[in-house]
């Protein structure tokens, strides 16, 4: 019979008593090429506030959020537009009934019985209005009905005969309208006759009745002008917040 030595055990030097040591098992080293213990990103690819691929593990970035300054700017755009149609709608709006009674009081007037005379700086379509209530100033002519003060029923129209003429004493063509009116600041008046002046210059007017206590006001319709301011006020009202509101909910 053979003996075997045991394996792995020391040579026991003279006088050792006690088991043999074990031998631990040798360690293996692993390529650091072959075998990272953990990947990292490329920094110079991979910015932290950029999302990393999927392959990475992280979640990828959703569509960009609307920039803090375009949301000032329709912001301020839209605040701008809604107050400013606003307030100048609304002012357009609230003056016509004083823009109405000051173009009723700055009427040229022509008292009965007289010949007047105008001064058109402008063109365009005017009226003759019979004037039942109101006042004449001192006025231009041979009319001795001058800063006269006359108040009659406005239901009741005298009978009156006009005629104007230019600077060279041509006729001017007067056609029948009664579709004007106003009643404002102390005068009330009714459209007789409309005319249409097509150079600025010196005008005369005549007017002859077999009555009086009335004048002849001479100027454009004073509440269609009201009504055209208003309306201005208020589609200007209306445009500002059909701009200004999309842009404050945008």
């Amino acid at each position: 019979m053979s003996y075997q030595p045991p394996q792995n055990v020391p040579p026991q030097g003279e006088g050792h008593i006690g088991q043999p040591t074990p031998l631990a098992p040798p360690t293996q080293a692993y390529p650091a090429q072959q075998y990272p213990p953990t990947q990292a990103y490329p920094a110079q690819q991979y910015s932290p506030t950029q999302a990393y691929p999927a392959q990475y593990g992280m979640p990828s970035a959703g569509p960009p959020a609307v920039k803090g300054s375009r949301r000032r700017g329709l912001l301020i755009a839209g605040s701008t537009i809604l107050l400013a149609g606003l307030i100048g709608g609304g002012a357009l709006a609230a003056t016509s009934g004083s823009t109405y009674e000051s173009a009723v009081k700055d009427m040229a007037r022509a008292p009965v019985g007289c010949t007047t005379t105008l001064d058109f700086e402008a063109t365009g379509d005017f009226n003759l209005f019979i004037e039942t209530t109101g006042s004449t100033a001192d006025l231009r002519g041979d009319c001795a009905g001058s800063d006269a003060t006359y108040d009659r029923s406005a239901d009741d129209l005298p009978d009156v005969d006009l005629a104007l003429t230019d600077a060279d004493d041509r006729s001017i063509d007067l056609d029948r309208n009664e579709d004007a009116s106003y009643d404002a600041g102390g005068f009330v008046g009714t459209s007789v006759r409309s005319f249409t002046i097509d150079e600025p210059g010196t005008y005369k007017l005549l007017v002859t009745s077999r009555e009086d206590g009335f004048a002849v006001s001479v100027g454009k319709d004073p509440q269609a002008d009201a009504d055209g301011q208003r309306n201005l006020g208020v589609g200007l009202a209306a445009l500002a917040v059909l701009i200004g509101g999309p842009l404050l909910l945008l």
